[in-house]
């Protein structure tokens, strides 16, 4: 009888860059990610978290030394944006062999921007935009030129449910949320045949929470047809899901646990 042939990750060996890496669903995944073999360079605007992480997942998989990297890239700012962007991805051509990464996934974003309209002003919505909605495009735009050529490369861009279902005062982060499908698509398009994909989770526990952690997680897991709220560990599997098929392009994952339906 022939001997089973040893598993081997679609994953394994290759090259992903992970914007917000040092922690909630980025983090998850540069940990889902080692454990399929992959090499992963994170990013985010704190050097120290930066270090904190890379530091953790060398601990926690002790085996994978040298696999995981950090760098520092602030995208929070309107004005220097596009030019931190460039500087990151400059930094881990650098750093990765031959120069071109195999996936790139944006999950950094900070704080929802929950707000009544009365508390709307433009410098709130550029606020709430520049991480989650600009960044995610200027890194499309940067990835063209450090990316493995063909369907096998990924860029992989995360939205929410609100976009789906509307939530009081949650219209500013719903009308980003919204706009990333509609980025999604298009750039599946331009930037063919590099695939382009979008994970939308539902309420996730995370830290992003912050002090109302356990009774937002509590509150989420209510509205759910699971009947609990997401889990770092369920939601990184959309994100492998859209690396790995090879036939991915131009779609939305959901993960929100039915939250659509109650």
């Amino acid at each position: 009888m022939a001997e089973p042939q040893k598993y081997t990750s679609r994953l394994a060996n290759q090259h992903v860059l992970i914007t917000g890496g040092t922690s909630g669903i980025g983090f998850g995944l540069a940990e889902a990610l080692l454990e399929e073999d992959a090499y992963v360079y994170i990013a985010s605007s704190s050097a120290a978290r930066v270090h904190a992480a890379v530091a953790k997942l060398e601990h926690t998989y002790p085996s994978k030394a040298g696999r995981a990297q950090g760098f520092v890239c602030d995208l929070g700012s309107d004005e220097t944006l596009e030019a931190n962007i460039a500087r990151l991805f400059a930094e881990v051509a650098a750093a990765v062999p031959g120069g071109k990464l195999d996936h790139a996934v944006h999950t950094a974003g900070e704080p929802l921007a929950v707000m009544p309209p009365d508390a709307w002003s433009i410098a709130s919505v550029k606020k709430a935009a520049t991480v989650r909605f600009w960044g995610a495009l200027f890194i499309a735009k940067a990835l063209r030129a450090h990316v493995k050529a063909g369907p096998h490369a990924s860029l992989t861009l995360t939205t929410g449910a609100v976009s789906q279902r509307p939530l009081p005062d949650w219209t500013v982060v719903g009308a980003l949320a919204g706009g990333l499908h509609a980025m999604t698509r298009n750039l599946a398009v331009d930037l063919k045949p590099l695939r382009v994909n979008l994970v939308s989770p539902g309420a996730v526990d995370t830290e992003l929470w912050g002090e109302a952690r356990e009774a937002t997680v509590k509150a989420m897991g209510a509205r759910t047809l699971t009947g609990r709220c997401g889990t770092v560990e369920d939601v990184v599997q959309a994100y492998l899901y859209v690396m790995k098929d090879e036939n991915a392009t131009g779609s939305c994952v959901s993960t929100n646990g039915g939250a659509l339906y109650v």
